[in-house]
């Protein structure tokens, strides 16, 4: 695709692809600006890449400042949605990326983006941890927090954007993954990298109906690749109570406004016994009360800072996510996040309102 090409390209979709389903290819002829001074990276051009390539990424997968490098730029991504989780598959050349507390700030679901490199070795930053990551390596971004993203020559690499409640649901600690890179090595890593690449190259023709269940086994499967690089593994017990703990956890999730809901009512409905269950969650050093109720407030974290739901008072918030009592909800939510569920509502709507600064002339040096 030619320069003259490139806004056309950005409306370009696959014969093959759903409504949903993005894929296009861009090429840029550029101008490249004078080198920089500083010798710890490469001269990066001021934000202004080609066009439909930053609202691609940003509409589908996470909104960040983007510059690009040289005297031009290619890039080809496709992106399928799944489920409740999105797939990609991104080429491209140098570029960095910055994810800033103005682009959190504008969205009110918070994202995990596992990244499998292909090809290339960029460098990530974010928690203070600054790396690079190989080919044949994997690292995690947190989309709630702000990081940095750079690679001088091209690389290609597979993302899979999960809901944070998702993940969290199957791994003990997913923040002790961003700013670290590790190798796929073990038979689970490599099988769990094969079912993203089939994935993303077969989900265009995955039946609406089968893509629930395809999504759930990869991310047992992720979770079990996160297992196996932690030094504490969510369940040291048998696989058995390995499974029953995450489809435990779901069904927590997805009943999640239950006020009835209780160990009991839980073993009932997977078809277990209450010791078996209390054991499942033993061998994660978990509890069953404790999980539920940390996913109840985070469940009602989320609906307080949703601007589209402020008509919904206290009490309906409780309500929803399976409190009986408004004032009980409210005590246990200030224990956990440090402000009343009205302090953290006004806070959150404030933090909408904040309007983004006009980007730098030239971004920063991410090494600095």
């Amino acid at each position: 695709m030619t320069a003259s090409e490139g806004a056309a390209g950005r409306e370009k979709m696959d014969s093959g692809c759903s409504a949903r389903s993005v894929r296009v290819a861009i090429e840029e002829a550029g101008v490249a600006l004078p080198a920089r001074t500083s010798l710890a990276r490469p001269a990066f051009r001021r934000p202004n890449p080609p066009p439909g390539w930053t609202d691609l990424i940003g509409d589908h997968l996470v909104r960040v400042d983007l510059s690009t490098r040289g005297s031009a730029f290619k890039g080809d991504v496709e992106i399928n949605p799944v489920s409740r989780t999105h797939i990609a598959r991104i080429a491209a050349d140098a570029e960095y990326a910055r994810r800033t507390k103005q682009h959190i700030c504008s969205e009110t679901e918070e994202f995990f983006l596992l990244n499998i490199m292909l090809g290339g070795r960029p460098s990530y930053s974010q928690f203070g941890r600054d790396i690079v990551v190989d080919r044949g390596h994997f690292t995690l971004l947190h989309t709630g927090s702000p990081y940095e993203f750079e690679h001088s020559d091209p690389m290609e690499l597979l993302c899979l954007k999960i809901p944070s409640s998702v993940l969290l649901s199957r791994v003990r600690d997913p923040y002790a993954f961003c700013g670290t890179s590790k190798l796929i090595g073990g038979s689970i890593s490599r099988m769990t990298r094969d079912l993203m690449v089939s994935l993303s190259r077969e989900i265009r023709g995955l039946p609406n109906d089968a893509r629930g269940m395809v999504e759930d086994n990869l991310l047992d499967m992720v979770g079990m690749m996160m297992d196996q690089h932690s030094s504490r593994t969510i369940v040291n017990g048998t696989s058995a109570r390995w499974a029953l703990h995450r489809r435990a956890v779901r069904y927590i999730q997805e009943n999640i406004g239950d006020p009835d809901m209780n160990p009991c009512a839980i073993a009932k409905s997977l078809r277990v016994s209450v010791r078996h269950l209390h054991r499942a969650f033993e061998a994660a050093d978990q509890s069953v009360h404790g999980t539920h109720l940390a996913m109840r407030l985070e469940a009602s974290r989320k609906t307080l800072a949703d601007a589209s739901l402020k008509p919904l008072s206290i009490k309906e918030v409780a309500h929803r996510c399976g409190f009986r009592s408004q004032s009980h909800f409210s005590s246990l939510f200030r224990s956990r996040f440090g402000m009343t569920p009205k302090q953290f509502r006004t806070k959150s709507i404030e933090c909408l309102q904040v309007t983004p600064p006009e980007p730098p002339s030239l971004l920063p040096d991410m090494r600095q």
